[in-house]
C-alpha cells in the first residue's frame, strides 16, 4: 500500500516493540523522551510484560502479541503486528532517547521507503561472524554497509513490505545458526536480497556512544549509559566531540598524534 502524497495527510506512529519488564520500564522511559516530536507512541508487547506497565500514560495504544521466539528475532516479525490507520513509522529501541525534531527521518521514510543510519559495528560482514552465514542467504560478503535497526523510520507501502518479509523469512531460517547474533544484520541482508536502496541517515539520528564522532546536534541518543550532560552543548564545527558512555573523551587530531609519537621517543631515548 503506497503512503498519500500529500505530507500533511500522513499518519505517523512511534512504536517500541518490548517485552520483558526491563525492556518495557525502559520503554516507558524512551516514550516520554518521544512525546517531545507529536506523534502518537504504540507499545506492542505480551500480555505478561504488559504487566509491568506501570505508566500507561506514556503509550497512546499498547497491543499485545504472542512472542514467537522470545528473544531478538521477536522484532523481525514487527511487519504483521503494525497497528492500523498510519501510513509511516518510527521503531525505536527501548535504550533511546530523543532530543530533537525528528521530522526529516519520517520524510525520508515517505519518499524513499526507509530511513535509518550505520551502525558503529558498520561491516555486514564482520557483525559477529555474519559472513560465514551469507553464503547461505545467496550473498557475497563484499563489507557491505550495515544499517542499525535502533531506529528505524518507514513507511507502509509494497516494496517496504517485501523487505520485512524477508527480515521475518531469514528469522526463522537462521534462528540456531550461530553467526546469527541478532535481528540487525539480518534486515540490512534483507534489504539487500530485495535491492532495496534505502535513505541513509546521519549518526545525529542514532548515536551510540561508542566512541564515535559527535558532529553538531544529537537527535537520538542510543545507549544503555545515561545522557551525558554535555551532549549537545558547546556544537563547534571542528574538531568534533566524542562521547564513550556518558563521558566525553578527546579527539586526536593527526598533528596531536605526531606530537606525542615524538614525546614518546623523547622519553624513550632519555630512559
Amino acid at each position: 500500500m503506497s503512503s498519500p502524497d500529500n505530507n500533511e495527510s500522513r499518519k505517523r506512529a512511534v512504536i517500541y516493540f518490548a517485552w520483558g519488564k526491563k525492556f518495557v520500564l525502559q520503554a516507558t522511559t524512551s516514550a516520554r523522551s518521544a512525546r517531545l516530536i507529536g506523534e502518537r507512541i504504540v507499545l506492542i508487547t505480551d500480555s505478561n510484560s504488559a504487566k509491568h506497565l506501570i505508566d500507561k500514560t506514556a503509550f497512546d495504544e499498547v497491543k499485545l502479541i504472542e512472542l514467537r521466539y522470545g528473544n531478538k528475532l521477536d522484532k523481525c516479525t514487527l511487519w504483521e503486528h503494525l497497528p492500523g490507520g498510519y501510513d509511516s513509522f518510527l521503531l525505536l529501541d527501548t535504550d533511546t532517547l530523543v532530543l530533537g525534531d525528528l521530522s526529516f527521518g519520517f520524510e525520508q521514510a515517505e519518499k524513499h521507503g526507509i530511513a535509518m543510519a550505520p551502525a558503529p559495528n558498520y561491516n555486514l560482514g564482520h557483525h559477529w561472524g555474519f559472513r560465514h552465514a551469507m553464503p547461505s542467504m545467496g550473498l557475497v560478503d563484499r563489507a557491505q554497509l550495515q544499517l542499525n535497526t535502533g531506529v528505524l523510520f518507514f513507511s507502509k507501502r509494497e516494496d517496504v513490505e517485501r523487505v520485512f518479509m524477508d527480515w521475518q523469512r531469514l528469522a526463522g531460517q537462521f534462528t540456531d545458526n550461530e553467526h546469527v547474533a541478532s535481528d540487525q544484520p539480518l534486515f540490512t541482508a534483507a534489504m539487500e536480497l530485495q535491492d532495496f536502496n534505502p535513505y541513509t541517515l546521519s549518526q545525529s539520528y542514532n548515536y551510540r556512544g561508542l566512541g564515535e564522532l559527535a558532529v553538531g546536534p544529537i537527535h537520538v541518543w542510543h545507549s544503555h549509559h545515561k545522557l551525558p550532560m554535555n551532549l549537545n552543548k558547546d556544537l563547534a564545527a571542528w574538531p568534533p566531540r566524542r562521547f564513550i558512555g556518558d563521558k566525553e573523551v578527546p579527539y586526536i587530531t593527526a598533528s596531536r598524534t605526531r606530537r606525542m609519537a615524538r614525546f614518546l621517543r623523547k622519553l624513550f631515548k632519555s630512559g
